[in-house]
């Protein structure tokens, strides 16, 4: 999809939210002959008309959790009824979005015809070499996991990190791996609970010795590509 987007066929927008809204477009007489047929649309229609103002002129956004309560209605029946009445071209209802867009910016086109920049491909490419080389290099025994990570990152450090697989086992202690196995369940557990999470509220979940495990298995989720980041919130795919 971003190839597609970076070749200028469509765009991609990312956890993008839009508010239900509603049009009550038909002629009052009309519109009055769908009340007079059933009640609930009767209940429905003078509830928008009272809450929102000016939804008979063009399309307002609203809050069905609002339209609930004052219909007593559940969500299923006003989205029901709705759909029902859009259909019928009584009102224009489009539907709340909180999941990433797409738009196409040109025609539909045959696969057979895409044309990608060369260039870019090629680039994308290197860049994930570069990558996997570096996870080759970095899965290498006899140097410091830390220091590894921060050279990859553009960054040196002068001194091993002391708590990584490499810099325990110097000091002749042995790693749980194990261990790692119980608390990528507890972060898989934090995911299902909530789908999106900035990462230091991630480690304020654990304790401060597990938090090295914590970005170990965080890393590794990424190199994997079972989890991405999005305005600088994890969120596991």
């Amino acid at each position: 999809m971003r190839i597609l987007q970076e070749s200028g066929w469509l765009t991609l927008s990312e956890s993008i939210f839009q508010p239900s809204t509603i049009w009550l477009k038909a002629a009052p007489q009309d519109l009055y002959q769908y009340q007079l047929k059933n009640e609930k649309i009767n209940t429905l229609v003078k509830s928008l008309q009272r809450m929102y103002q000016g939804i008979s002129q063009y399309p307002v956004a609203v809050q069905l959790s609002q339209v609930m309560m004052t219909t007593s209605m559940s969500e299923a029946s006003i989205l029901q009824l709705l759909h029902f009445l859009d259909q019928s071209g009584v009102l224009d209802f489009r539907a709340r979005k909180d999941k990433p867009q797409i738009t196409f910016l040109i025609a539909r086109q045959d696969p057979d015809h895409l044309t990608f920049d060369r260039d870019l491909l090629d680039f994308r490419k290197d860049r994930q070499s570069d990558r996997i080389a570096a996870i080759a290099t970095y899965l290498q025994p006899g140097h410091c996991r830390q220091r590894s990570l921060l050279s990859y990152f553009g960054e040196d450090s002068d001194a091993d990190c002391g708590l990584c697989d490499y810099c325990l086992s110097t000091k002749g202690i042995s790693i749980d791996r194990p261990a790692d196995t119980e608390l990528e369940e507890q972060l898989a557990s934090l995911f299902h609970k909530q789908e999106e999470w900035v990462p230091s509220d991630i480690l304020r979940q654990f304790q401060p010795e597990q938090h090295l495990a914590i970005k170990r298995i965080l890393q590794h989720w990424s190199h994997e590509g079972l989890m991405r980041e999005s305005y600088g919130k994890l969120i596991r795919d």
